[in-house]
């Protein structure tokens, strides 16, 4: 096996025990809804609000504070966005702003 693919997003975690034996056994994981735009009630869930208040802070996209906190969450990730979302990720990449290591 070398990815596995379930849905996982700042809003829904169920699949960390298994990004967690991905992660240690070396196999990729592949987040479903990695923007949880789809989510029910995800802009009532307290972590999607605090996604929202850290992408307002860096004046920065939702989509990128998503993918960010994604790529931060482990080394087995590999998010695959959107065409939207991965352009909104790019550009932000070339001005050299970083998104996420500045929380750190």
């Amino acid at each position: 096996m070398v990815s596995v693919q379930n849905r996982y997003n700042v809003a829904d975690r169920e699949s960390d025990d298994v990004l967690e034996v991905c992660a240690r056994d070396g196999i990729a994981f592949l987040p479903g809804q990695p923007l949880a735009e789809r989510e029910q009630g995800a802009a009532a869930d307290p972590r999607i609000v605090a996604l929202t208040a850290i992408a307002h802070e860096r004046q920065i996209d939702m989509a990128q504070a998503a993918l960010a906190w994604l790529l931060a969450r482990s080394p087995a990730m590999l998010p695959i966005p959107a065409l939207r979302a991965w352009r909104i990720w790019r550009t932000t990449s070339r001005r050299g702003r970083s998104t996420w290591a500045r929380r750190r």
